[in-house]
């Protein structure tokens, strides 16, 4: 029988991980809707460990809420690696958050801010002392299912982050906090 990961499996490693450290989490979504949010404070072992979200579904409101640079939405458009990374980055600053993860991506076909395929996500995470990775994904289902499995690889991202190595800070010049 295979195994295929839940988002409760993802938490729970998450919660594992978050025990043994002191970092606080925030989110920035923009395709989820919060649904990462309401997935970590929704668990008793998750909760106390997150700060806050920002949910933003509007160019103008991810520029001012999330401090995206309006270049890099010119460039790369909404839904890319560097806007989801510049999210999660925006996201834990402004909660001053140790890690913090971003989603964004198409849900519908007639979302007119892009011409990529529905499914297409970005999910990123960032950590306090330089860590970052980003990951895109092509899902396939409805927008409910495109979610679920973009808060699922949101959620497994996060836990990974938790538990990976730290960056040495003299190797992060370039972070800006």
């Amino acid at each position: 029988m295979v195994h295929h990961p839940t988002s409760d499996d993802a938490l729970s490693a998450l919660a594992a991980a978050l025990a043994t450290t002191e970092l606080r989490v925030a989110t920035c979504e923009s395709l989820t809707g919060g649904k990462v949010y309401r997935s970590l404070t929704g668990r008793p072992d998750v909760s106390p460990y997150v700060l806050g979200a920002l949910v933003l579904h509007d160019t103008d409101a991810t520029i001012k809420a999330a401090g995206v640079r309006s270049k890099i939405i010119e460039r790369y458009g909404l839904v890319s690696d560097e806007v989801a990374l510049a999210m999660a980055v925006g996201a834990r600053r402004r909660f001053e958050a140790g890690i913090a993860v971003a989603t964004t991506g198409v849900g519908v076909p007639t979302d007119a801010r892009t011409s990529l395929p529905v499914g297409t996500v970005c999910v990123a995470v960032v950590r306090i002392d330089g860590y970052q990775r980003v990951e895109a994904a092509l899902f396939d289902g409805d927008r409910d299912a495109i979610c679920k499995q973009t808060v699922l690889l949101a959620l497994d991202m996060l836990a990974e982050a938790v538990e990976a190595p730290w960056v040495h800070v003299a190797e992060c010049w370039w972070i800006r906090t």
